[in-house]
């Protein structure tokens, strides 16, 4: 049986991260990895309101490693996955 859209990636949701200020995150997915070198998570944090995370010029790898490091636990937080309906649960 195919792989369905529930094993795609989530939608955004909103991440509390002490001293930055309201951010959204969402689960990687394949593409962010395979595109974003070293800083695929970037691809995958922005601004509450929905602007880029890094302003213009800014790169992620002039990021203090304690907010990047913040950033990607948050990315990376575990999200359980839900099997499909009528799916063998193992």
């Amino acid at each position: 049986m195919p792989i369905g859209t529930e094993y795609l990636g989530d939608g955004w949701r909103d991440a509390d991260i002490e001293g930055l200020p309201p951010l959204q995150v969402r689960r990687p997915v394949m593409r962010d990895i395979a595109a974003g070198g070293q800083y695929w998570w970037i691809a995958c944090v922005r601004c509450a309101d929905g602007t880029p995370l890094l302003a213009e010029g800014v790169a992620a790898a002039d990021l203090c490693v304690e907010v990047g490091n913040a950033i990607i636990a948050e990315v990376m937080k575990e999200r359980p996955i839900q099997a499909p309906k009528g799916a063998s649960g193992g």
